[in-house]
């Protein structure tokens, strides 16, 4: 593994256990054993160098979570599908998880929503869009698809932080218990 793909590696990983303020440059070169001009060369600074952490993963989770948000498929299926993918994506890439909880539940005027906020916003924006092409089917849901959203992300975001803490099984049948549950309020 080469220098640009070592580095981010490191810092995501103590970015993730410390959060992006607690960790200082010093930290991540020593880290990843190299020169502070190698961490300038490749990433310019600090919040490039976040910004690189965040954009590995966010980019193909955005392009996977578009494809699963659309097509002809019922909402039910489509939620269980995008939960079942993040659940999947969170034990495989434990680190990136973290820190995108860690984003979530960041100030909305930090550092962190600065750099990162776009790819909360895009993954709302793709929520949002599967529950107004839901409304077609399911007219009750019409002009709620901004609460249906951010309800979604919140359980997308509960059940990731119990499998971070290794409270939480990822089984189809689980997966589906949690959609039921779920798709039992925005039915109604």
């Amino acid at each position: 593994m080469d220098n640009r793909e070592r580095i981010p590696d490191e810092a995501a990983s103590l970015f993730a256990e410390k959060g992006y303020h607690a960790v200082g440059i010093q930290e991540i070169v020593n880290r990843s054993e190299i020169t502070k001009p190698t961490l300038y060369h490749y990433f310019g600074s600090k919040e490039g160098l976040y910004l690189s952490c965040l954009e590995r993963d966010f980019v193909p989770l955005m392009k996977e979570l578009s494809a699963l948000a659309a097509g002809d498929e019922d909402i039910f299926v489509k939620m269980q599908k995008i939960l079942h993918f993040m659940l999947r994506k969170g034990d495989i890439r434990r680190n990136f998880i973290q820190l995108y909880l860690t984003l979530c539940s960041a100030p909305p005027q930090s550092e962190e929503i600065r750099i990162g906020g776009m790819f909360l916003r895009q993954l709302e924006r793709i929520l949002e869009d599967m529950f107004i092409e839901a409304s077609f089917k399911h007219g009750n849901m019409r002009g709620r698809h901004r609460d249906y959203s951010a309800t979604f992300m919140g359980l997308i975001n509960t059940s990731l932080s119990r499998l971070l803490r290794n409270e939480f099984e990822i089984s189809g049948e689980n997966v589906y218990r949690t959609i039921h549950q779920f798709a039992h309020g925005i039915y109604s």
